[in-house]
């Protein structure tokens, strides 16, 4: 149609990227500002355009609190905090000492260049294990954002670990953020079944039909999830981690080409944090 391809500085970016679940066409919405490809890194992370992404999607406010509970080398927190810096607090934990070294080192660097150019908030660092009931040194609904990248199970443990570990740490977020409150999570689709365990089983539990296609799933997970707000009728089970989540968005996508990752947005119902997770590794071998 006459159009001129022009790698080096196009008009329009169009990117097509095809998986075992979906097709997807993507045109580009969101830009990074220049001088924020984690530069002042010290230590390699999670890649900085990716962490600039999910801190975008979380829609930081001013005043609000952030996490990070499973905060790595800290570049999550770090782009976070160099772009929304009127956040109230910027929190970081990891129960590996090794990783918390690392994430000093990119925070003291990150915001040593984000004070040379007038801005940036303060990361504080805490050892802790999210994976525990009040592992997390926070009270009850204390954060409103919550953002991090899960052990997708090759680096760091493994995927029939994570049957045991997601639920853990999912209850425990549900813990510290408040009703209302978004959570931001990243993961891969070799943990796709493990998340809609923990999520989706209530649509399960009460027969619904599997339906197909990621729009499907995505509608099906929400549906699922709407039907815990609020506490538990008398009469009924205790709060169930499902009960707790709504899923707002769900979307899949190809990282860094060899690596089919998943982004789940989630919104805190008012429904109480469940007092146990589910027990996901007995639901998956049903």
């Amino acid at each position: 149609h006459g159009w001129r391809v022009d790698l080096s500085s196009p008009d329009l970016d169009v990117r097509v990227q095809l998986n075992q679940e979906e097709l997807l066409v993507s045109l580009t919405a969101l830009v990074q500002p220049l001088g924020s490809r984690g530069s002042y890194l010290e230590k390699a992370g999670l890649h900085p355009s990716i962490s600039w992404a999910l801190a975008k999607t979380l829609d930081i406010r001013p005043g609000d609190v952030v996490l990070d509970p499973m905060c790595g080398a800290g570049v999550l927190l770090c782009e976070a905090a160099q772009h929304w810096p009127a956040a109230h607090a910027f929190l970081g934990c990891d129960l590996d000492a090794g990783q918390l070294a690392a994430a000093l080192r990119n925070a003291t660097a990150a915001r040593a260049a984000a004070g040379a150019a007038g801005g940036g908030g303060r990361v504080q660092l805490f050892r802790a294990d999210a994976s525990l009931r009040g592992g997390l040194p926070f009270p009850d609904g204390s954060v409103q954002k919550l953002v991090t990248d899960l052990p997708f199970g090759k680096q760091f443990g493994s995927v029939t670990g994570n049957r045991t570990l997601y639920p853990a740490a999912l209850a425990e977020f549900a813990r510290v953020v408040r009703p209302g409150g978004r959570a931001v999570l990243l993961t891969d689709l070799a943990n796709q079944l493990v998340m809609r365990a923990c999520l989706a089983c209530a649509a399960r539990a009460t027969g619904a039909a599997a339906k197909e296609g990621n729009e499907e799933e995505e509608d099906e997970e929400a549906q699922a999830a709407d039907r815990g707000d609020g506490a538990a009728a008398e009469g009924q089970p205790p709060p169930r981690l499902q009960d707790a989540w709504v899923v707002e968005h769900r979307r899949s996508f190809r990282l860094f080409v060899k690596t089919d990752a998943c982004i789940y947005v989630l919104r805190r119902t008012a429904a109480s944090a469940p007092p146990a997770p589910c027990a996901v590794a007995d639901a998956l071998a049903a």
